[in-house]
């Protein structure tokens, strides 16, 4: 068994290593995610808070680390690797002082592993039942779900594995008090876990952990938001932007439908529970188990708000995962552990497997790609986006690099033609929009906006345009509140294929303030007549 834990900390290393070292940032998935988060990051680093200073669906944990990251990376794409890479670090630890007196070197172990794979795995788990498909994809979005997970995960291992030890109980219960509201102010929506801690440790009887849990709790909340005015403002403009969507109905059907596309996963782990209450291991086994029942509801009931409406992937996989390997030490007859012990493997292989081909085959791709790269120096230098549409149609390669110009009419060409976008689209859209703002200077405390989602003010290095949504769409609160969201604006991009709601949402905010200053196939470029400077063509 020391040669699995082994094995499993070595590869976790492994995967690290390789997040550490890759100096291509890759996605096939969700550019506008990414640099939607990539903005929202930089404006927590230059000070400002989420529900605070700007509206947001978020606490600001995740993008807290994002920020530490554009720290180290110089305030490049790569600050969401090395964002991971410290969550990673941080969960690590938390996973080692927990499982003192607690757990074996193999269970932490694979914990830890799982961790890695959770944080570090490149396919989004919000929207794939599956993960192997005909093509390797590489995303960053989501990423805030992923960290909520993991610290969800370390609180059910505190919960479900009890230790004898009131010492190791304090702490535990602390930690986990830390990371159940950590995930909170992740996403709003990871509410539950802190719940389902109370109610399960009042079921286990561990009164010293509940204290410990509800001090450590409450202090991190006096530290970060002690009127809660920040986790109210977050919570209820989640809800006014996502309008009548979301209704309970909605959440109920989704939830059923994730227990239809997991359900290996669940009834495997259905049966390791029965095998617990049948053969325990220790006094109060039982009890674990209804905490474990407890916990995953709360998570349960988290993960339907992950991805997008109506997509379902095998976002609740690596907590089912994770709680088949805690419940294993509780199986006492041999024979019945052994069944345990192979279903827990076969799931933590079915799920580990695919992730790890997966990402080695994104991994390569992003590394023969690397002469792809459009831009070498700035906030994108290193990232590139490539989608399924990746030649024209006489064959030739796109690219950004190489041939910047046919690369946009060929872009603009398809989606007049109404054939839809992709990564390689999106990717498109957001250098040649780099390329427009060539010359032009935005001042200091004015933005860059547009009507889509990609997030052009970061890959200007702009400030943030105060009044002006992070996530703009239609219908979000800013647009309806009667004041100027283009009042910090300093460039505007209207998408010249994006004609809806959203487009003529900002053109009747325009006025004789902007100017149409550059154009391309893709593009009109509006800048503050008092910002122009007499550059515009």
């Amino acid at each position: 068994m020391r040669l699995v834990g082994t094995s499993a900390l070595g590869l976790a290393i492994l995967l690290a290593l390789i997040v550490a070292w890759n100096p291509v940032m890759y996605n096939t998935l969700h550019v506008g995610d990414t640099t939607f988060m990539l903005q929202v990051s930089s404006w927590v680093r230059a000070g400002d808070a989420p529900g605070v200073d700007f509206n947001h669906f978020y606490g600001g944990m995740h993008e807290t680390f994002v920020a530490l990251g554009l720290e180290l990376s110089g305030g490049t794409v790569k600050a969401l690797d090395y964002a991971r890479l410290l969550e990673f670090g941080l969960v690590s630890v938390l996973f080692v002082l927990v499982a003192w007196k607690r757990l074996d070197f193999m269970t932490v172990n694979l914990l830890v592993l799982l961790c890695a794979l959770t944080l570090f795995a490149t396919l989004p788990f919000e929207e794939r039942p599956f993960v192997l498909g005909s093509n390797v994809e590489a995303a960053h979005s989501f990423a805030y779900n992923r960290f909520g997970t993991v610290l969800s995960l370390l609180c059910a291992t505190v919960l479900v594995r009890p230790s004898q030890h009131r010492s190791a109980e304090w702490s535990a219960g602390a930690i986990a008090g830390l990371a159940a509201m950590a995930a909170v102010f992740t996403k709003v929506t990871f509410f539950p876990i802190p719940l389902a801690m109370i109610l399960g440790f009042a079921l286990m009887l561990r009164w010293h952990a509940l204290v410990a849990f509800l001090v450590a709790g409450s202090f991190f909340v006096l530290l970060l938001d002690p009127a809660g005015a920040r986790t109210i403002s977050v919570f209820l403009y989640s809800m006014e932007s996502t309008g009548t969507g979301a209704t309970e109905s909605w959440l109920l059907r989704k939830a059923i439908r994730l227990v239809f596309s997991q359900h290996v996963e669940v009834v495997a782990l259905l049966i390791g529970l029965g095998l617990v209450l049948f053969f325990p291991a220790r006094t109060g086994a039982s009890r674990s188990v209804w905490s474990a029942v407890v916990v995953l509801g709360a998570f349960w009931a988290s993960s339907v708000t992950m991805g997008p409406a109506g997509l379902v992937g095998h976002q609740a996989v690596p907590f089912l995962v994770g709680l088949s390997v805690l419940l294993l030490p509780d199986i006492a007859q041999e024979r019945a552990r052994g069944a345990g012990l192979a279903l827990s493997a076969v799931l933590f292989i079915s799920f580990a497997g695919p992730h790890l081909l997966n990402t080695a085959g994104a991994t390569y791709a992003s590394i023969r790609s690397a002469d792809e790269v459009a831009l070498q120096e700035g906030p994108l230098a290193g990232y590139l986006a490539r989608g399924p549409w990746r030649t024209y149609e006489d064959g030739g390669a796109i690219s950004m690099r190489r041939d910047p110009e046919r690369a946009v009419a060929a872009t603009a060409e398809r989606l007049v033609a109404g054939r839809g976008g992709d990564a390689t689209t999106e990717y498109v859209l957001l250098i040649n929009a780099v390329s427009l703002l060539d010359g032009i200077e935005v001042p200091q405390g004015y933005g860059v906006v547009s009507n889509t989602l990609l997030g052009i003010g970061f890959a200007a290095g702009a400030d943030r345009a105060d009044g002006f949504p992070a996530w703009p769409r239609a219908s979000s609160p800013e647009f309806r509140d009667g004041s100027d969201p283009l009042r910090a604006a300093s460039v505007m991009f209207l998408h010249r294929q994006n004609q809806g709601a959203l487009t003529d949402t900002l053109n009747s905010f325009l006025s004789d303030a902007f100017i149409l200053c550059r154009q391309s196939p893709l593009w009109d470029m509006y800048v503050r007549v008092s910002h122009s400077g007499g550059r515009c063509l």
